[in-house]
């Protein structure tokens, strides 16, 4: 493996020499669609990992490298992925990155859809949204839950940290992973999270805002 070449974004095909090359896809494709990007490297004499670069829940803006692929060209590019992040994890074979990623960004879509409808109760119950988050913090809920909870609170939407969009097209890409299954796990909760809340019209202008935007619509149903 003489160089090694990092390509970002969704990568429909090689259209360049690989021969003896390492080739690294910086993406958030679909297990298939990164097999079939492999398959194309690979048939050309390249090695092929795919990385996804997610941010630190540690607060201090560094990345959490998640790979999957080649673990010889892993291995050769780990000391790099470390210079620039906070963790590395070498995931498994082309497509376990996504497949571990989307389960993941379902948890966050229950958490937030939970944490916008109670912070909502708290509030018509008198209680203000400052002292949840502030209760939610000293009682040791993750960073995810009490930066959204932040958010919320300040109003903090157009500073984004995964737009509503984002989130949205995960969850869907998650719910779609599990109806792929062979025996497709009765996801009920998700199912809600996903048909009740995150794919209602009323979302449709706030897509590009902060994921926890989605406080705004219980405020406005009650207007």
């Amino acid at each position: 493996m003489k160089k090694i070449g990092v390509l970002g974004g969704h990568i429909a095909g090689i259209g360049f020499e690989t021969s003896g090359k390492g080739i690294i896809v910086v993406t958030r494709m679909v297990a298939g669609v990164s097999k079939r990007v492999q398959d194309t490297v690979e048939q050309k004499g390249g090695n092929y990992l795919e990385m996804q670069l997610e941010r630190s829940s540690q607060g201090n803006d560094r990345l959490i490298v998640m790979a999957g692929g080649d673990k010889t060209l892993f291995d050769i590019a780990e000391p790099y992925f470390q210079s620039f992040s906070a963790h590395t994890v070498y995931i498994g074979e082309t497509g376990s990155v996504c497949t571990a990623y989307l389960p993941l960004q379902l948890i966050k879509g229950v958490y937030l859809v939970g944490l916008a409808e109670i912070m909502h109760m708290a509030q018509q119950c008198g209680i203000e949204k400052g002292l949840i988050c502030k209760l939610l913090r000293e009682l040791g809920h993750s960073k995810y839950i009490t930066n959204k909870a932040d958010k919320i609170t300040k109003g903090l939407f157009t500073i984004t940290e995964q737009t509503l969009e984002e989130l949205q097209e995960n969850i869907q890409l998650g719910m779609y992973l599990n109806q792929e299954l062979q025996e497709p796990v009765p996801l009920k909760v998700c199912s809600a999270v996903n048909q009740r809340l995150l794919l209602d019209d009323k979302y449709d202008d706030h897509g590009g805002f902060d994921s926890s935007i989605i406080f705004t619509i219980f405020e406005k149903n009650e207007a």
